[in-house]
């Protein structure tokens, strides 16, 4: 019975540190960048690797509470990619919009339509 509830003890914090990193680096990296680098902040990959840690953090508690399929999770944390896409595109305008990152986010949407419904 204890490493039951250790197994689900971390998994929780797993999944509240990958949905804090995740949501720090997608509103405002600059809160943490220079505690593990020296080099430029890069918003764009900042913001990205936000949302898969954001989108990892959704499947992983999918996936271990049985609270949706996992099918419908990964829809979500693909969903979750797409939309920080077009905000990073949008809102402080620092993923280039070129043919490749719009077809992509044409792909990742149908993409997650079809794996959450």
């Amino acid at each position: 019975m204890p490493a039951n509830f250790l197994k689900t003890f971390a998994l929780g914090i797993a999944v509240l540190m990958l949905g804090v990193w995740g949501l720090i680096l997608i509103i405002d990296p600059t809160l943490v960048h220079s505690s593990f680098s020296n080099e430029p902040l890069n918003h764009t990959q900042a913001g990205m690797m936000g949302a898969a840690f954001l989108g990892l953090a959704i499947i992983s508690f999918a996936a271990e509470t049985g609270w949706i399929s996992t099918q419908r999770a990964l829809g979500i944390a693909v969903a979750v990619i797409a939309g920080v896409s077009i905000y990073l595109m949008f809102g402080p305008g620092t993923l280039l919009v070129t043919p490749l990152t719009s077809t992509s986010l044409v792909a990742a949407f149908a993409i997650a339509f079809f794996l959450m419904f």
